[in-house]
């Protein structure tokens, strides 16, 4: 009897929640572009069944993000107004986090969670969500501004800025373009040249030969008029006696 077929690897859960406060947006970048490479980053480690973004809209540095862009590509916008001075943000996205995880693990379905932050108080959470036996992912922002645990408890780490945003790919796919394209004209130009240069001068067809007959015209009278000058000069310097004798 054949040995059968292994069974498929179950497909993970994924759950992402971003502090967009931690990890901003860059302003040359549109959000719908960060929602597609940020999908496309991490769909690799399952499908993405929750996607959470937190922020507060009331703050000042909120004036300018796109929430509409961000709506439309899938994102769930949490907003954590702040109270009495304290932040909302890191309780309800920890509250949200293990909840996700905790479903999963009393259901017995493997889950992958990933945050997008820097900063290091997830990191309890995250160290307690992996010995769970879920997938942990980090999404880190500026490298001089993140926490050294927060790297150390995931399981993996990915740049948001170098891995995420990066377009090292794209530029060297666009230069590699330009410079096939440039050898080409180049080419091109080189043998438009050799080709000019080796191929023999016109045969002298009719009009040609009308145009050497009346430059060889135009000499011969530009040639008599010179002749004719001279000698009309020299006689003019002549004494008297002397062209009375020549007449003579």
């Amino acid at each position: 009897m054949p040995p059968s077929d292994p069974p498929p690897a179950p497909v993970v859960d994924v759950g992402i929640f971003w502090d967009l406060e931690n990890v901003r947006i860059p302003k040359e970048v549109t959000a719908s572009t960060v929602s597609s490479r940020l999908r496309h980053a991490i769909l690799p480690f399952g499908k993405i069944l929750e996607q959470n973004l937190y922020y507060d809209s009331r703050k000042f540095t909120e004036r300018a993000t796109d929430r509409v862009s961000l709506d439309l590509t899938g994102w769930h916008l949490v907003d954590c107004p702040t109270r009495n001075s304290k932040e909302t943000l890191d309780k309800k996205l920890i509250v949200d986090v293990m909840q996700f995880a905790w479903h999963h693990t009393y259901q017995q379905i493997p889950c992958c969670v990933v945050l997008i932050t820097s900063d290091g108080d997830y990191s309890y959470a995250l160290s307690r969500i992996r010995n769970l036996g879920h997938k942990t992912v980090v999404i880190y922002g500026e490298a001089t501004t993140t926490a050294r645990v927060l790297l150390d408890v995931c399981e993996v780490a990915i740049s948001f800025f170098h891995d995420v945003l990066s377009n090292d790919n794209e530029s060297t796919e666009e230069e590699d373009e330009k410079s096939t394209a440039s050898s080409s004209t180049s080419v091109a130009t080189s043998s438009a040249a050799t080709s000019f240069a080796a191929s023999p001068p016109p045969s002298g067809g009719p009009e040609q030969q009308r145009n050497t007959t009346t430059t060889a015209s135009l000499t011969t009278k530009k040639r008599a008029a010179a002749a004719e000058a001279t000698t009309t000069t020299t006689t003019a310097t002549r004494s008297p006696a002397e062209q009375q004798q020549q007449q003579a």
